[in-house]
Order: C-alpha cells, then structure tokens, then sequence
C-alpha cells in the first residue's frame, strides 16, 4: 500500500464504520468456534486494529500479528502489547499446526502477496480443524482510485475464491457476500469517479462526517444482524469466508 494509507488506516480505524462492522462480524464468528487458551493469529496485521479487538474480546487467547510492512508493525505495536513480528503471509514465521485461528481481513489481494502460497501457508500453521476468517474485496469491475492507493492485485466472486480456498485444503463453512446493504452507493460512487476520468489514487477509508459514519455503521450492524439470522446477499463489496482445515 502507499504509505499515506496506513497514516490514514491508523488513525481512523478504532471509529470507522466499515472496520468496526468488520470486525464486529470477525468477533460473531469466532466467539462461537473459539474459547479459553487458544492462539489466534491476524495474517497481515496492518496497524494492529484487529489485534486490539481480539486481545479484548479474548482475554485468554494469546494474539499473534504479522506484517510485511515495517510502517504497519510499528503503527500495531503502538497500540497493542503482545507478539507482532514483521513477516509475508506468503511464508509465515509459525510452526505447523500451532494455530487454532487466523483472521486475514483484506490482505491476500495485495499486488506482493502470492495468494495461492498464503493460503496453502494458513492451512500449514492451523491445527487440525482450525479455522480461517479471511475478507477479500469483490468484483474485478469494481476497481477504482482505492484499488490504485492499496496496490491492489485481485477482486475476487464467491464462486471464484471458494475455488482458491478448496484448492489450498481448506473446507468452506461459509463463502458470501458482504457490505451488501450499502454496495448501491458504492457502485453509484464508484461510476461516479470513472465519469469524470481521474485515475489518480485516492483512498476510500478517510474519515466521514460524524453523522454519515453513525449511519452507515447502523446499516452495516444491521446487515451483520441479518446474516446471523441466515440472510444471504446476492452482491456486496466484500467476499467474506469462514474456512476450516480439511483433512488431506
């Protein structure tokens, strides 16, 4: 990523809507699968927003998080205590079979990131039956200036990452779309960008306005309340997958 991104992830990502109703979702997920003295790994830490999500929602859990980026290590190691090391996803610094959980939260669809050797590395370092949260951006068509700032490689379909994740080893509890409920303003913002021909970088995480990012973060806990009720979107911005260590 460009390294104003990070600048930019650091400090709003306690308060935006889009990663605080990510997380949310991350957190329903893993509550139901995890407990007592696991270990949960974040693949691609970033600024250490999840960490600091995971070490309160799990006290008892040890918290791992790795970067590629030195810029973000120092931004999570500023916010949270614990292990974070710098490291690719594409080889990570973890023995086999000695995670019981990985969150992955828009990361393997960067330009450096191999994503069919940083899944194949998740399944590796997860025990038996361990699982894997791993959120990619949907839609090749979707690209836009934000695609340009986070370098960008891959926008994925369901159809196409369950694929991906299946050839790695890994079983699919659950491969759906997400951010569905406010995907028609993205779409409309993002027709809006390419009409008027800029194609200059532009990250899409600045901080709204206080009230936009109350309301969005409403519609998106909203969404996240449908899901767990067995509402499935047929579009969204995101692919978001709950993946479990199959048997080889």
């Amino acid at each position: 990523m460009d390294a104003e991104e990070y600048s930019v992830m650091a400090r709003v990502e306690s308060d935006h809507w889009w990663y605080r109703g990510l997380r949310d979702r991350v957190v329903a997920e893993l509550e139901s699968r995890v407990s007592g003295d696991v270990t949960i790994l974040d693949a691609g830490c970033g600024t250490g927003g999840t960490l600091v999500t995971l070490e309160r929602r799990f006290p008892s859990a040890r918290i791992i998080g790795i970067d590629a980026s030195p810029l973000a290590v120092a931004y999570a190691r500023e916010k949270v205590g614990g292990s974070i090391v710098y490291g690719s996803v594409n080889a990570l610094p973890v023995s086999d079979s000695s995670i019981d959980a990985i969150t992955s939260l828009d990361v393997i669809y960067h330009d450096g990131v191999d994503e069919k050797s940083a899944l194949n590395e998740m399944v590796r370092v997860l025990k038996p039956d361990g699982i894997a949260v791993v959120n990619v951006p949907a839609y090749e068509w979707l690209r836009s200036r934000h695609d340009l700032a986070v370098h960008t490689a891959h926008r994925y379909t369901t159809g196409g990452f369950r694929e991906k994740a299946k050839a790695a080893g890994f079983d699919i509890l659950r491969c759906q779309y997400r951010n569905s409920l406010l995907f028609p303003l993205m779409l409309a913002r993002r027709l809006m960008q390419r009409s008027n021909g800029r194609t200059k970088s532009n990250s899409a995480v600045n901080p709204p306005s206080l009230p936009i990012n109350y309301l969005f973060g409403v519609v998106l806990a909203l969404e996240n309340r449908l899901t767990r009720f067995g509402v499935k979107f047929p579009a969204g911005g995101s692919v978001f997958s709950l993946l479990v260590k199959g048997a080889r």
